[in-house]
């Protein structure tokens, strides 16, 4: 079915803004289930990326330098996001296993939220960044990194 038909039963946002922010290939034929993998791959990618945060992985020297620029306080907001990101994850696998009305209602409950997604990653993903500038890593922190 044509994306314009599903976009006006299911009241769907915009496929070029979706397109935008998830990479849709629009010509797909299942289209509602192309863009539910996609939006499910980024938020893949973010959970992934917060979860280093959370649970840095000790043979990981980007992990385990970048998680000393985030304090308790921060790691609970991080926690906070990394909780919504796996919910609506979760939410894609219950939508992949239920078909079209499921999909089309994951579909305009993520793009809700994801604005204020977007923005929350941004900051830690700025914040991660910034960490390489730091002067700060002592002589004994790069020991225990290596």
């Amino acid at each position: 079915m044509k994306y314009s038909k599903l976009q006006a039963k299911y009241s769907l946002p915009d496929i070029d803004i979706l397109d935008y922010e998830f990479e849709i290939e629009k010509d797909k034929p299942f289209i509602l289930r192309e863009i539910r993998r996609r939006v499910s791959d980024k938020l893949n990618i973010y959970c992934d990326l917060l979860h280093g945060i959370l649970q840095p992985d000790t043979s990981s020297i980007e992990q385990m330098y970048e998680v000393t620029h985030f304090d308790e306080k921060a790691k609970a907001g991080i926690f906070n996001l990394y909780k919504k990101l796996m919910r609506l994850h979760r939410y894609s696998v219950e939508a992949a296993l239920d078909g079209e009305e499921l999909e089309a209602k994951f579909i305009n409950d993520v793009f809700k939220e994801w604005k204020s997604i977007k923005e929350k990653l941004r900051v830690i993903v700025n914040k991660m960044k910034l960490s390489w500038d730091s002067a700060d890593a002592k002589e004994e922190d790069l020991r225990y990194l290596g």
